[in-house]
C-alpha cells in the first residue's frame, strides 16, 4: 500500500527542509532550484513530522521512504536508498533466521514460556551488540582526498548555473539543465550528474546510521517476540510468535518467494530435529 502523496505545496516545504540539511554543499542549490518552481503553502502536521524525522535520521536514512512518497528530485539519492534498503533487508533476514531457529530449537526441547522469553531478550540484546561490533570492525576510514568536496560550497557560489559554468559547461546547456531540473527533475537528473558527477551523495550510510540499521531488527524482534510469548498459555503465545515471524519473513521477501519459504523451512527443521532429540 503506497502512502498518500504530498501536494506540490507540501513538497516545497519538505524540499526546503532538505536544502537546509544540505547547507554548505552545492546540493543545496539543487534543492532550492526545485523548490522555487513549486507553490508556497503553510506547514501542516505532515510536513512538520517529516521535518522532525529528517533532522533526527538524515536524508540518506529516509531516502527509501522519500522515494516511495515521490518527492521531487529525490532520485539524486536513489543509490543511497538502494544501499539502505539492501543493508537493512540483509540484517533483518539474519535476525529472522537466527531468532526463529533458536526459538524453534527451544520449543522442540519443550522449554517453558519463561525460558523462551528470556532467550528472546538475550537474542535481541546479544544480536544487536554483535551487529554494532561488526559494523565498527568493518568500517574503513575514507581517504583524505575523498573527504574534500570537489564542488564549491553553497555559500561560495551564485547558484547551480554558476557551478555548472565553473565545471566547464557552456552557458546555454547550463541554463537548459537548470530549467529542466526546476520543472522535470526526474528527466534531467541523469544529464545533470553527467555534467557534475560529484553532486551525487555518497551511497554508503554513516557509521552511526549503519549501527542503527544493523541493531534495530534484533531489538524489535526481541521486544515483539517477548510480548507475544507471554500471551495466553504456552501454545497460543508460541503460535502467535511464529505466525508473527512468518508474516515478517513474507513481507521482507514478498518479491522472492523462495527466500521466505527457506526461512520457514529452516525453523521447521530445527523444531523437528530438537523434538526428535528430546524424545529419543
Amino acid at each position: 500500500m503506497r502512502p498518500k502523496a504530498f501536494s506540490p505545496g507540501e513538497q516545497k516545504q519538505i524540499i526546503q527542509q532538505i536544502s537546509d540539511l544540505e547547507s554548505g554543499h552545492a546540493r543545496q542549490w539543487y534543492w532550492l532550484e526545485i523548490a522555487q518552481a513549486l507553490p508556497a503553502t503553510e506547514k501542516n502536521y505532515r510536513t512538520k513530522t517529516m521535518g522532525i524525522c529528517l533532522k533526527l535520521f538524515g536524508i540518506k536514512l529516509l531516502s527509501p521512504i522519500l522515494l516511495r512518497l515521490n518527492i521531487r528530485g529525490i532520485l539524486l539519492y536513489q543509490g543511497s536508498a538502494r544501499y539502505i534498503t539492501d543493508f537493512f533487508q540483509q540484517k533483518s533476514n539474519d535476525a529472522l533466521l537466527f531468532t526463529g531457529c533458536m526459538l524453534a530449537l527451544l520449543l522442540g526441547f519443550q522449554r517453558l514460556p519463561a525460558s523462551l522469553q528470556f532467550a528472546t531478550w538475550c537474542l535481541g540484546l546479544g544480536g544487536a551488540s554483535w551487529q554494532i561490533i561488526r559494523v565498527y570492525r568493518q568500517a574503513k576510514p575514507r581517504p583524505v582526498d575523498e573527504q574534500i568536496d570537489p564542488l564549491p560550497g553553497a555559500e561560495s557560489s551564485l547558484g547551480l548555473p554558476s557551478i555548472l559554468l565553473a565545471a566547464g559547461i557552456a552557458s546555454g546547456p547550463s541554463l537548459a539543465l537548470v530549467k529542466g531540473i526546476k520543472h522535470e527533475p526526474e528527466a534531467f537528473i541523469g544529464p545533470l550528474l553527467q555534467a557534475l558527477p560529484s553532486l551525487a551523495p555518497d551511497q554508503e550510510a554513516s557509521l552511526p546510521h549503519k549501527c542503527m540499521l544493523a541493531s534495530a531488527p534484533w531489538l524489535l524482534l526481541g521486544v515483539s517476540n517477548s510480548y507475544l510469548l507471554g500471551i495466553g498459555n504456552n501454545y497460543w503465545g508460541t503460535a502467535a510468535t511464529f505466525v508473527w515471524l512468518a508474516l515478517l519473513a513474507i513481507g521482507l521477501h514478498r518479491k522472492r518467494q523462495a527466500a521466505w519459504i527457506l526461512l520457514i523451512t529452516a525453523w521447521t527443521g530445527c523444531f523437528a530435529l530438537a523434538s526428535l532429540a528430546h524424545y529419543l
